[in-house]
């Protein structure tokens, strides 16, 4: 029998991370165990082909000649090329994962410490951002129903890039940039228009609309992921995303 998630007791248990005993989970890597069916359908790693590829984004600098870039992570996958070629680049920057819309709080825990990981390899500074799901929550108040990359997607990169560029003009970085535009599950001129407006509400503050998909960076980023044997989520992230796929999941399956 299929398990049926009920959107109102599903929102509930965002609201109350506790509710089905979920805690994050300190070095938790490739595991479902003890999540629902329903869950581990989709939290599963995704398979890879082989690839050999260089560096893609080699040789960067920064714009207009800045010295100190935080770069918003969204996870490991996306994010994974882009520090590669950041610290490939001598690029001076620091990871910042604030993603208070991911669902639920031990898929957060999974993307997260995959996150640290790469970082540490690196020797990379990682930041870890609030889980801020209730605040989300709210923001995102009846855009419940929309589909992917409409303006719940644009609300929510607004919220994300907001906390990015508030936390980088208190501690004295003067550039910020994100991996979200590299998927391709992401409106990309959504992603540079939050940015954009985050960095305009701090004088001196840029955001880098620097387009990592180019170059093959996409494709770079499958086999970094494949190599470091990411956990590789197969959606989005938030509990809507969660349900639309779902819903995808359930008309294949008939």
């Amino acid at each position: 029998m299929r398990q049926k998630l009920n959107p109102e007791f599903a929102i509930a248990m965002a609201k109350n991370r506790n509710l089905l005993g979920y805690k994050a989970l300190k070095n938790a890597r490739h595991t479902t165990v003890g999540m629902p069916a329903f869950f581990q359908n989709f939290l599963s790693p995704i398979s890879y082909g082989s690839s050999s590829m260089s560096i893609a984004n080699s040789g960067l600098k920064l714009p207009e000649d800045r010295n100190r870039l935080l770069l918003h992570s969204c996870c490991a996958p996306c994010s994974c090329e882009i520090m590669e070629a950041l610290v490939e680049s001598k690029i001076n920057f620091t990871v910042f994962f604030y993603n208070p819309n991911i669902y639920p709080q031990q898929e957060y825990a999974l993307r997260k410490n995959e996150n640290i990981r790469f970082a540490e390899k690196l020797h990379v500074p990682f930041v870890d951002g609030d889980y801020d799901a209730d605040e989300w929550l709210l923001r995102v108040k009846g855009l419940e129903a929309l589909p992917e990359k409409q303006e719940r997607c644009l609300v929510c990169f607004d919220m994300r890039l907001e906390a990015t560029a508030k936390f980088a003009q208190e501690n004295g970085f003067d550039v910020i940039a994100s991996s979200l535009g590299i998927s391709r599950w992401k409106d990309l001129d959504q992603v540079n228009k939050a940015g954009i407006k985050a960095a305009l509400k701090y004088p001196g503050m840029i955001y880098w609309a620097y387009n990592w998909r180019k170059n093959g960076g996409s494709q770079r980023m499958e086999e970094i992921a494949q190599r470091e044997e990411f956990y590789r989520q197969k959606y989005c992230g938030c509990i809507y995303s969660l349900n639309n796929r779902k819903i995808i999941y359930d008309t294949i399956r008939k």
